[in-house]
């Protein structure tokens, strides 16, 4: 067997590294930690509308931290979405909603409000986190799974 220094053995809960960029919000609004957001044709991030192809194609990550409208805030496209506050628990998986926000309950037919032509989006699973089990996190795995 060889050595590696990123072994972290059977009992480690991963790795909390992760790709964050930083965007100003160009909705008006307070994006809230957690909300899923795509880049508008200035360049600015805004809510993910699952109802459009190109928001979802332009879909960048998810605010690491709430931004305050015109700010310039975080957004982390892989890994954990750490410290997150959020009423699903520990194992549930999490969808965009067809408001734009995190739900447990995948995308179907009239579900929700989800109809023909919207997209399934997978984001990831709730998870402990790796420092305080007190706390959540979200490992994200996203997957654009397809259309209703």
């Amino acid at each position: 067997m060889t050595y590696s220094p990123n072994f972290r053995g059977t009992t480690g809960k991963g790795s909390s590294r992760q790709l964050v960029t930083n965007y100003q919000n160009g909705t008006g609004l307070t994006l809230v930690q957690g909300t899923p957001v795509s880049i508008n044709v200035s360049g600015q991030i805004v809510a993910v509308d699952v109802s459009d192809p190109l928001s979802v194609a332009k879909l960048v990550g998810f605010c690491a931290e709430d931004i305050l409208s015109a700010a310039i805030g975080k957004v982390i496209d892989s890994g954990r979405l750490e410290n997150v506050t959020i009423g699903y628990s520990v194992g549930s998986a999490l969808w965009i909603s067809k408001a734009g926000f995190l739900i447990n309950v995948a995308p179907d037919y009239g579900v929700n409000g989800f109809a023909a032509g919207d997209f399934i989006v997978f984001v990831g699973v709730v998870v402990e986190n790796e420092f305080n089990p007190a706390d959540k996190d979200i490992k994200i795995s996203l997957d654009k799974i397809g259309i209703l």
